[in-house]
């Protein structure tokens, strides 16, 4: 399975647009945007179809034209949503019309929306226990109902376990889950868990960061989870504590991106190797040779498992053109004379875009030089009005990219913030953004290695 996540925040979305609190503000001057949870799964089955997933799966490059089921938990209503998806099929076109699934209460309201004739037999009312079969091109998923709790719900919710044909397995769940549930689960290994962890109003934020430890927890003790099992965290709100991803990562889980793909079971297995790769280090210490080793041994693997592999690794420098330093042009060269000759060089400062249409492996070198670039265009040196809000939108659109890139990206970077404390204003703003930027794409980084006296090593997830 591949998962595409379309949104990772609770029913409001977060930032709420007509929210003042300070967690809202932050992630509006940060320009960090989550839309209502909502995943697509192999451009075959949407899991909570929200009002703005069509919008997101087209941002992210994917159609929803292919769509066989829309799996609903109960967990915010989106019978509009469900309305304005299905007025897209007619009797008269030739796709088979998706089956809409959920409880009597999820289903409520959206019976009416796929009645036109010949769609209303696709309402089909699950309990938990129900098992049902979604045939689909990627292949068929086994579908399991599983009950969910979740509080302010008017009742209860579902909670969706898919299994692939490979036998990988992902669960949805919208809500805690109660133990009946947990026993069916018991002994079924997960490759990926989506557990929500609604922060969405100021009384319950610290609670529900409590449960969904406990939750994590018991679905480990009954063999559920393991070491192997990516956590994710969604239904995220904006009364998120500010320690919220350290608490997370304390239970061995992480929260959701928007856009970000994880691959699951086999499709993990023919991914395409080393996907988000930070590499990270001080000056002269072997960052860069390390990275190029990587990509190479990318695009060795790339076309190992394929002999029509044809496409080069792209070697993208932020940095300035030579001009007239020596010791710069120096530099440079010796980065030319190391990469091989048929790497293709592009010399930009807009990654997010070049990240958008990558068709092979990419390395970037490196995030510092490009940062200097953005802070240089935003006028920060200066303090010139706005210029934070430029930054952050440029910080958000690579990040964005980073999550959302189907092709494997390496990314060089200094860690600059481990030594003495910059004597002017100018040098500690950009050690601070510097490490706001490596913490923001090692957040969702795959691997991040660490390059000390020319040694690589690997940080822990």
């Amino acid at each position: 399975m591949r998962v595409l996540l379309l949104g990772s925040a609770c029913a409001d979305g977060w930032p709420d647009a007509v929210c003042g609190c300070g967690s809202c503000a932050d992630a509006l001057r940060r320009g960090v945007v989550r839309r209502p949870t909502s995943v697509l799964v192999d451009d075959a089955v949407v899991l909570d179809l929200g009002a703005e997933s069509a919008g997101a799966a087209v941002r992210a490059g994917r159609s929803l034209a292919s769509i066989r089921a829309l799996l609903l938990s109960g967990a915010h209503p989106v019978e509009p949503s469900v309305a304005s998806f299905a007025a897209n099929w007619s009797p008269h076109d030739d796709r088979p019309a998706p089956m809409v699934v959920g409880s009597e209460h999820a289903l409520v309201g959206c019976r009416s929306a796929v009645s036109t004739p010949g769609q209303a037999q696709n309402c089909v009312e699950v309990r938990p226990g129900d098992r049902f079969s979604v045939e689909s091109p990627a292949g068929a998923y086994d579908v399991e109902v599983l009950a969910a709790q979740r509080a302010g719900a008017s009742a209860g919710v579902c909670g969706y376990l898919l299994t692939a044909a490979d036998g990988s397995r992902l669960l949805y769940a919208a809500g805690s889950l109660p133990e009946a549930s947990l026993a069916a689960l018991a002994g079924r290994h997960l490759c990926v868990l989506l557990l929500a962890a609604d922060m969405s109003t100021p009384s319950n934020s610290h609670q529900d960061l409590e449960a969904f430890a406990v939750q994590v927890a018991a679905l480990r003790a009954v063999g559920v989870v393991d070491h192997r099992t990516e956590v994710i965290a969604t239904h995220l709100g904006h009364f998120s504590p500010p320690d919220v991803e350290a608490r997370f990562a304390a239970v061995g889980a992480r929260a959701g991106h928007d856009l970000e793909t994880i691959a699951v079971g086999a499709e993990r297995e023919i991914d395409r190797p080393g996907h988000r790769t930070l590499v990270l280090g001080a000056a002269r210490s072997g960052k860069s040779s390390t990275a190029e080793r990587l990509a190479t041994e990318v695009a060795d693997e790339l076309a190992g498992r394929s002999g029509s592999y044809t496409h080069p690794v792209t070697y993208v420098a932020t940095g300035p053109a030579t001009g007239s330093d020596p010791e710069w042009a120096e530099r440079v060269r010796l980065h030319r004379e190391r990469r091989p000759a048929k790497w293709r060089t592009v010399e930009t400062t807009d990654v997010a875009s070049l990240l958008a249409d990558a068709r092979g492996p990419v390395l970037v070198d490196c995030l510092t030089l490009w940062l200097t670039a953005l802070l240089d265009a935003a006028g920060a040196w200066d303090a010139r009005p706005g210029w934070r809000e430029h930054v952050d939108r440029e910080v958000t659109r690579l990040a964005d990219a980073w999550v959302a890139t189907p092709v494997p990206v390496i990314a060089v970077s200094n860690e600059v913030g481990a030594g003495v404390v910059p004597s002017t204003a100018a040098g500690r703003l950009f050690r601070d953004e510097q490490g706001r930027l490596n913490a923001r794409l090692g957040a969702t980084a795959d691997r991040c290695l660490l390059v000390v006296a020319g040694r690589a090593l690997e940080l822990p997830s």
